[in-house]
C-alpha cells in the first residue's frame, strides 16, 4: 500500500473513532501541528499538500461534507520539535473559525 493511501486509511480510521456526529459536518476548520525531531527551516506548502490523504480520510469517515475551499478552512501549519515522538496533530473544529 502506498504512502497515500496508508495516510487515508489511518485518517479514515482515527475520523470513525472519534467521530462525535451522526452526519458530516457542512463547515469545518483544520490546523495541523507536525512535531519534527530535527529543528530546520520547513517549507509549509509542502506540508499543507502532504495532508490531502488525510482530509480525504475524514471525507471518508463521514466527519465533513467534503474537503473543497466551500466546506472547509485549512489553517496555516505550526511546526514544533519532539525528539522522541515526530508526529502530526490535526484538530477538526466544527464550523468557520
Amino acid at each position: 500500500m502506498g504512502s497515500s493511501k496508508k495516510y487515508r486509511k489511518i485518517s479514515r480510521i482515527a475520523g470513525f473513532e472519534q467521530k462525535i456526529s451522526s452526519s458530516p459536518w457542512e463547515r469545518a476548520t483544520i490546523k495541523a501541528v507536525f512535531f519534527h525531531a530535527v529543528k530546520r527551516r520547513r517549507d509549509d506548502i509542502n506540508f499543507m499538500a502532504m495532508l490531502k490523504p488525510a482530509y480525504d480520510g475524514f471525507v471518508d469517515a463521514g466527519i465533513i461534507e467534503d474537503d473543497d475551499a466551500d466546506h472547509l478552512t485549512s489553517l496555516p501549519c505550526e511546526f514544533r520539535i519532539d525528539k522522541v515522538t515526530p508526529r502530526v496533530e490535526i484538530t477538526i473544529t466544527r464550523g468557520d473559525k
